[in-house]
């Protein structure tokens, strides 16, 4: 079963996106996936009651 989810649009300069593509490419991913990352990444040290992933998804 597919998640549901929402998308999120972000405008960036250019130079802010070429550092992204850069280190993207650094670890072998797109700027897309690499900015989920980081989002992830970040609300993980959060303090966050609800779990980030459903049940068995991680």
């Amino acid at each position: 079963m597919k998640a549901e989810t929402k998308r999120v649009t972000v405008t960036l300069p250019p130079t802010i996106y070429e550092e992204l593509e850069r280190l993207a490419a650094k670890n072998g991913h797109k700027v897309p996936g690499y900015v989920r990352w980081l989002i992830w990444r970040h609300l993980d040290g959060q303090d966050i009651s609800l779990p980030l992933f459903p049940p068995g998804e991680e």
